[in-house]
C-alpha cells in the first residue's frame, strides 16, 4: 500500500475530512489508496491555535508517527492560485497555493480507529507488509461504517469505474481472492503501464488487471519476469 507522510495538524485535517488537497512541490502519477501518516514531528502550537485550525480541530488528538487514515488520491492539478479561488476557505488555508505548486486530489477519507505506528519517509513510499496489513484490517470498520470484508475491497476503489471489460472496480467479486499483494501489483502496473506506454488510464487498468489475473494461475515467477519487462 502506498502511503505518503504529513505533519501535523495536516494528516490528522486530512483524516477527518477537514482537508481534501495535500499541496507540494513535485507531482506524482500514482492513483489509488493512499495511507496518510503523520511524521514524528512536533506540531506548530501556535498554528494550531489559530483559526480555523482550533475550531476545526477542535475534539480531535494529534498523534504522531503514525498511519491515521486511507483516503482514495484521485488527481493531480496545478495548485495555482486560480485553483484556490475555486476551494473553500479552510481549504485554501490548509495547503500551500501558488506558482510551482501540486495539489493531490483526495476523496473518501477513512480514519483508523486505532492508529499504526509507522517509519515515514519522503515522497510516496511504500508501507511495510505488516504495517499495510495493519491498516487493511481497520479500513473497512472506519469511519464509513462499512464491514471488515469491505477492507481489502477498498484498495481497488480508487474511483475508475471500470478495470477490465465488464468488470466493476467497486464489486468486490471482480477481485474476489486477490491478496493485499495482488491488489498493489495491481495498482502499480496500471500506473507504469499507464505513465510509461501513453494509454489512458482505462486501458492501463484493463491491461493491468488481465496480467494480474493471468499471473495469479500462472505464478510468481511470470510475474517478476513480465514486471522487470514492462519497467
Amino acid at each position: 500500500m502506498k502511503c505518503i507522510s504529513l505533519t501535523q495538524p495536516w494528516a490528522t485535517l486530512m483524516a477527518i475530512g477537514a482537508k481534501a488537497n495535500e499541496t507540494r512541490d513535485w507531482r506524482t502519477g500514482y492513483r489509488g489508496p493512499l495511507a496518510i501518516a503523520s511524521t514524528k514531528a512536533k506540531p506548530d502550537g501556535k498554528l494550531v491555535a489559530s483559526e480555523p485550525f482550533f475550531s476545526v480541530l477542535r475534539g480531535h488528538d494529534l498523534p504522531r508517527g503514525v498511519v491515521v487514515a486511507v483516503v482514495d488520491l484521485v488527481d493531480v492539478v496545478e495548485a495555482s492560485d486560480a485553483y484556490a479561488a475555486t476551494l473553500s476557505p479552510n481549504e485554501r488555508a490548509f495547503g500551500g497555493y501558488g506558482p510551482k505548486r501540486f495539489a493531490f486530489v483526495t476523496r473518501a477519507p477513512k480514519a483508523l480507529r486505532a492508529p499504526v505506528a509507522v517509519r515515514g519517509e519522503l515522497n510516496i513510499f511504500d508501507l511495510h507488509p505488516d504495517v499495510a496489513r495493519a491498516v487493511v484490517e481497520q479500513v473497512g470498520t472506519a469511519e464509513s461504517g462499512a464491514p471488515p470484508e469491505a477492507g481489502q475491497a477498498a484498495l481497488v476503489d480508487s474511483g475508475v469505474s471500470r478495470a477490465g471489460p465488464g468488470v466493476d472496480r467497486r464489486d468486490p467479486h471482480a477481485f474476489a481472492g486477490w491478496s493485499l499483494a495482488d491488489l498493489e501489483d495491481f495498482e502499480e502496473r496500471a500506473a507504469i503501464i499507464q505513465y510509461q506506454g501513453g494509454r489512458t488510464r482505462e486501458e492501463a487498468e484493463r491491461e493491468a488487471y488481465d496480467l494480474v489475473s493471468d499471473e495469479r494461475v500462472l505464478g510468481r515467477g511470470l510475474r517478476d519476469a513480465r514486471r522487470e519487462a514492462i519497467r
